[in-house]
């Protein structure tokens, strides 16, 4: 058994944020293996975005065994991501019902009865499609497979809005990509951060961007918001990569290139990209120890 490192009484309030990034998390994978091997898997606040949620859920359960198990035997070949299922109106590109309702729920169950007693605070980012503004969804109080489908429904790639009590919700990465100040507000003094792309990367706003476009008459408030989306990321990484919170920064992203696109599907690149995510992670667990 992994000694948690120190007394959780005598450290700061220690928080994990974990960003999205589609198939780009399997970095995160790597990286939470590590923190795990290290002893870093008691945080008071976790709060994390789409495959950033989904993977961070199974550190919040304790089900440490089951991260890589999740990226290497369920996410690769055509079961979750089939570019075939873009012409066929009832399926999605990205495949959540089979990943939330069958793996998560059947297959390779995650113990949501361990999130709801963990002492952990677990923040589901997602977007609320009426205001355009990101929802934590709570571990404690809220259900919580519903709202990692939601936190991951990244839209056109998965074709509808989930419905959680009566309001639609799509990809929390839209809103808040990397929820830092979540855990800010929550008095975290020491935060460590995962992101899925290398330092210095900026989003650039897209010459064509059919988001907005698809959701203008539906949810126009939404529509805006995604049009801004790059300014609010790009701020963000900005105040990352200069420490511009009151906060102690823990950052651990990809050194090199990432090895894995937000839609690989190859088994060996998704295995090389959780091995880079460990590696990149133990780096900076040692440089800082």
């Amino acid at each position: 058994m992994l000694d948690c490192a120190g007394d959780m009484k005598q450290q700061p309030k220690r928080a994990l944020i974990v960003e999205g990034g589609g198939m780009r998390g399997s970095h995160s994978c790597g990286a939470l293996m590590a923190l795990v091997e290290n002893g870093f898997w008691e945080f008071e606040v976790v709060a994390a975005t789409s495959a950033g949620a989904c993977t961070s859920a199974f550190l919040v359960s304790r089900q440490f065994d089951m991260l890589p198990k999740i990226w290497t035997e369920h996410l690769h070949g055509t079961r979750f991501i089939n570019y075939r299922n873009l012409t066929r109106r009832s399926s999605s590109l990205m495949d959540l019902d089979y990943l939330i309702d069958q793996v998560f729920a059947n297959t390779a169950p995650l113990n949501t009865q361990a999130i709801q007693e963990s002492s952990t605070q677990f923040y589901i980012v997602a977007t609320h499609c009426k205001t355009g503004k990101p929802k934590y969804f709570e571990g404690h109080t809220d259900p919580i497979l519903p709202a990692l489908k939601a936190s991951a429904a990244l839209p056109i790639a998965y074709r509808q809005p989930v419905i959680i009590e009566n309001d639609s919700y799509i990809d929390g990465g839209l809103s808040d990509a990397i929820p830092i100040q979540k855990a800010i507000e929550e008095g975290c003094e020491e935060i460590f951060v995962l992101l899925t792309r290398p330092k210095g990367y900026r989003k650039k706003s897209p010459l064509i961007d059919l988001m907005p476009a698809y959701y203008k008459k539906s949810f126009p408030l939404l529509a805006e918001e995604i049009r801004l989306r790059h300014q609010r990321y790009n701020t963000i990484v900005e105040k990352i990569e200069t420490n511009d919170f009151p906060a102690r920064l823990r950052v651990i992203q990809p050194q090199e290139k990432p090895i894995a696109s937000r839609m690989t599907t190859n088994l060996k690149k998704i295995k090389a990209s959780i091995l880079q995510g460990y590696q990149d992670a133990n780096l900076v667990l040692k440089r800082n120890s």
